[in-house]
């Protein structure tokens, strides 16, 4: 429960999780820019180049960005959901390789990431971290060599049980050849087929090359792959094998599916024992392949998509998505499992779902990125007005029915470049609060200087993020009428900081008069920072002067960086029943009441029973997803799940894991971190609500399952 402490003769309170509340001169903020101008610096030092940055969807709302800098190595930062960074430095992957090849970054199935890169410099070879949800390695400093060979053409996907599969195809010694090798890395960084792995194509003469793999669900994986074997060279041919998860080789015979030489292929898993293939080899359009677990082709499609750069990805139980530019337009497609496509295609009213179309005269940059999280498939992508310059970044998404989520021609401009080459490796990621975040990289100053930012837009479109200090403010004898002769009134303001860091921000109060214009601020901007899990409680008052017109007023309290980065805000109205003066003057227009600035730092102050809610994950889930979170001490846990029409559709006092020392009775839970699983088995697919307490302290929010 909170606590409150009266500090002053103003009965001033305060809400304390665990040390004292500083206010200090407002320091620099890094949180989501809200201009097209501005973006958030995530590697951006002057001294040297930071670029080729991957993301992934991190727990808790967070991003995980990995990028290479120049001549210390590959690493590593988190953006947390307001747009903070979690460390004040660069974290690195590896600490005894300075410079290496381009990563491949991809979710360990457990909350982390898997890294995996390539290098020449000292002990040559394919090296892999792996983070967890926290973002600490564990793999050690140096991480845990793979492969023996230094090769970039590779491919990497997940095992399903915390470890991942890597194909490579290294040249061969002196030769004029390349060979296929395949590994298995297991969760703990161990090799259980060796140093090299397994070679699954290594015929002399022939060059087997450009691997892609996905997993089978079973634990296995397969390959696909170019091959040049006879009668296919000089062209080559696209080949296909499974194997299972002991490196057992499962089709007497390589999988021969396609002949000439294929420009780009992409592999994804059906979710059923099978995958899904798209590929290009020259042509306008791509082939669509799926093909089961026994090499069964299941059907061919073609026209689905444009151009060997359109991209593939996972969608929801039983349903992929493609993504593509044809054109001014940037269209996407729903497509099952079973080969049916949901939306306009070749031959139709249109190529694919409309996301975005420029000007007749304006082209694009053919860099581009997609992902689909319920109920969207995102998209991330850029435009330049004909032969001139900006670039415009740029995003959007589809609905189920192929609905664009923003109704503009381009979507919602995150950025306007200076350059056409400003731009490159975009990265899309779409957050549980129905947000979009862009990573990229961009050229700075002169054309070698490369930094890495990101930014996000809201729900509605407007550029910015959730914010880390949320406010409320109350009249304390609702409804408020003022007297012609003027008046005044009380109100309650709270203060909270959700984050898990300290916060500097500023708080300020306006008023939109009866004629929609804005006057102010009546109060502050009060500059403050706040540690993590503070609240701070004021009664102050409000006068209105004579002057001030009749009509209704809107009370209007923010937080954020003021005047250019409002966070958020909360309100009240009241009413003016007439005037007797003219004018309207700030100085007439008094706020006063408890004071901002006391100082507590001798104020002996009590910690109330807190924990903190540090992930739900997976979510989405298919049917089970654990929420993890800590205690500062012994509390009851009591967990309750929603449906969206707010119905229970589970709710118990959680039983801790055995041997932590609880009552499974009773639900308390000691001091430490903890986790609840939670099983949707029984339950329908779609969005529910949970609510987490301990201590007096409630944490909800949405997760989303998918059967």
């Amino acid at each position: 429960m909170h606590i409150l402490v009266k500090i002053s003769a103003m009965s001033s309170k305060v809400c304390f999780l665990s040390s004292i509340l500083l206010f200090l001169p407002l320091a620099s903020y890094a949180y989501w820019p809200t201009t097209i101008e501005e973006n958030l610096p995530v590697a951006a030092d002057p001294d040297t180049m930071e670029w080729n940055p991957k993301a992934l969807p991190y727990p808790d709302g967070s991003t995980l960005v990995v990028y290479h800098k120049v001549g210390f190595g590959d690493c590593y930062q988190i953006i947390d959901r307001f747009g903070q960074l979690k460390y004040e430095t660069p974290q690195l992957l590896f600490y005894n390789i300075s410079e290496n090849g381009l990563s491949d970054v991809i979710s360990d199935d457990e909350g982390g990431a898997i890294i995996s890169y390539a290098t020449n410099d000292g002990v040559e070879g394919i090296y892999a971290q792996r983070l967890d949800s926290l973002g600490n390695c564990l793999w050690g400093d140096s991480g845990v060599r793979v492969f023996p060979f230094f090769e970039t053409d590779r491919d990497i996907c997940t095992d399903g049980m915390g470890g991942f599969y890597l194909a490579a195809a290294p040249d061969e010694s002196a030769l004029d050849w390349s060979d296929l090798w395949i590994q298995r890395i297991e969760g703990d960084g161990s090799l259980p087929w060796g140093e090299e792995g397994i070679l699954l194509a290594g015929l002399p003469d022939v060059t087997a090359r450009y691997p892609r793999i996905t997993h089978d669900s079973n634990g296995g994986l397969f390959v696909i792959w170019e091959d040049s074997r006879p009668p296919y060279w000089p062209e080559a041919a696209l080949f296909a094998q499974h194997i299972d998860s002991a490196g057992n080789i499962l089709w007497l015979n390589d999988l021969y599916i396609t002949e000439g030489l294929v420009w780009e292929h992409i592999v994804i898993s059906d979710g059923e024992g099978g995958f899904i293939l798209q590929t290009n080899y020259g042509a306008d359009f791509n082939t669509h392949w799926r093909i089961d677990g026994d090499g069964n082709i299941l059907w061919i499609r073609d026209h689905l998509s444009w151009y060997f750069h359109a991209k593939m990805v996972p969608g929801e139980p039983g349903f992929f998505y493609l993504g593509f530019i044809y054109g001014p337009g940037v269209y996407g497609q729903r497509m099952d499992i079973a080969g049916n496509n949901y939306w306009p295609t070749w031959g139709g009213s249109d190529v694919g779902a409309l996301m975005a179309i420029s000007p007749p005269d304006w082209n694009h940059d053919m860099q581009d990125d997609y992902i689909y999280q319920y109920p969207y498939f995102y998209g991330l992508y850029d435009y330049n007005p004909g032969t001139s310059y900006p670039i415009y970044l740029c995003t959007n998404a589809l609905d189920s029915a192929g609905n664009r989520k923003f109704s503009d021609d381009l979507g919602v401009i995150l950025h306007i470049s200076e350059q056409w080459w400003d731009l490159n490796y975009y990265s899309v990621l779409p957050d549980d609060e129905d947000g979009i975040k862009a990573v990229f990289q961009k050229h700075v100053g002169v054309s070698t200087r490369r930094d890495v930012y990101a930014k996000r837009c809201n729900s509605d479109g407007s550029l910015g993020g959730p914010s880390p200090i949320t406010v409320e403010v109350t009249p304390v004898n609702p409804p408020i009428q003022i007297p012609a002769s003027g008046g005044s009134f009380d109100f309650d303001i709270e203060l909270s900081n959700i984050a898990y860091n300290q916060i500097d921000y500023d708080v300020w109060i306006n008023v939109l008069l009866p004629d929609s214009s804005l006057f102010g601020p009546l109060m502050g901007p009060v500059s403050l920072s706040m540690n993590p899990g503070f609240t701070i409680e004021r009664t102050r008052t409000q006068n209105v002067p004579a002057g001030a017109p009749p009509g209704t007023y809107t009370y209007q309290a923010w937080v954020g960086v003021h005047p250019t980065q409002p966070w958020t805000s909360d309100s009240f109205t009241f009413e003016k029943l007439s005037s007797s003066e003219s004018g309207l003057t700030i100085d007439k227009w008094t706020n006063s009441g408890e004071d901002f600035h006391e100082n507590f730092a001798n104020t002996n102050l009590i910690a109330p029973d807190t924990f903190h809610l540090l992930s739900v994950y997976p979510n989405p889930f298919n049917p089970i997803t654990i929420l993890s979170f800590e205690l500062q001490v012994s509390s009851l846990v009591e967990l309750k799940v929603f449906d969206i029409n707010g119905r229970i559709v589970a709710a118990r006092h959680a039983s801790p894991l055995s041997g932590s020392g609880a009552t499974p009775t009773t639900g308390f839970y000691p001091s430490g971190a903890h986790q609840i699983t939670f099983d949707g088995t029984g339950l329908s697919s779609g969005i529910y609500i949970y609510q987490l307490t301990a201590g007096g302290f409630t944490s909800s929010g949405k997760m989303v399952l998918m059967k």
